[in-house]
């Protein structure tokens, strides 16, 4: 909880604990290295998460402590994709789908799956990218993680809306709405309606997207995302550029 709000105090928490903690207790200082991690990359400082993620991985490996391995390389395929590593992103998340396995933990390769998605919507091979985010929402093979599948249906609306299928985007981004509104998701709230203004934009609703982008901002401002209150308030900039309203698009 403390990483999502305030990523430097959860880093100095770990810290603190790492320094007390008993040198025996390799779970503890997996997960701890793994949270400073973390922290990091809320704070988009990449090459420090990178540090700390490895640092944990070699303890993990070590111990043969199989899902903290999967929960490493899953964290770092996402930084790999996000920095546009995508062949990279794809190896870790192979790795992190082997070693959910063998930690015979099926509910966590939906994140996994999700994320291959991505790997492959960068690549613009949408269908592949389809076909793992229909693996990460099949609830026969694995649990469901109700904030996870919020996240995959705006994965598919981004997609769609990336093969000019705003209809089926938005089809996508209603259901995330609703799962995300009846368990209380406002991360992915925030994120379905930054992604559903930016697709009223494109077909020109601009009242539409105006009000999309108002939500999430009211959201991020809440929550205070710094990152996603930018992103929605540019959002909100190009919706005014596109209504002639320049000068406050500006500001």
């Amino acid at each position: 909880k403390l990483i999502y709000e305030n990523p430097s105090e959860a880093r100095a928490k770990a810290f603190k604990i790492l320094d007390s903690l008993d040198p025996n207790d390799k779970i503890s200082r997996i997960r701890l290295l793994k949270h400073a991690g973390s922290s990091y990359v809320f704070e988009t400082n990449y090459s420090e998460a990178i540090k700390y993620y490895n640092e944990a991985l070699s303890i993990a490996e070590e111990t043969a402590l199989h899902i903290e391995i999967a929960n490493i390389n899953n964290n770092l395929g996402v930084i790999s994709n996000e920095i546009g590593n995508y062949k990279t992103a794809y190896i870790h998340f192979v790795e992190a789908l082997n070693n959910y396995e063998l930690a015979k933990n099926q509910g966590k390769k939906t994140g996994t799956y999700s994320n291959i998605g991505l790997v492959y919507y960068h690549l613009k091979n949408y269908s592949k990218a389809h076909n793992y985010f229909d693996k990460a929402l099949d609830s026969t093979i694995q649990p469901i993680d109700s904030i996870l599948i919020a996240s995959v249906l705006n994965n598919i609306a981004l997609c769609y809306s990336s093969e000019n299928k705003p209809d089926r985007a938005l089809e996508f981004l209603d259901r995330a709405i609703r799962l995300s509104e009846k368990i209380n998701n406002k991360y992915g709230l925030c994120i379905s309606y930054q992604l559903m203004g930016g697709i009223y934009l494109t077909l020109n609703q601009t009242e539409k997207a105006f009000d999309a982008f108002a939500v999430s901002i009211d959201i991020a401002r809440e929550k205070e995302w710094s990152y996603q209150l930018a992103v929605s308030r540019l959002g909100k900039a190009k919706v005014m550029l596109s209504m002639n309203r320049t000068a406050e698009a500006f500001k």
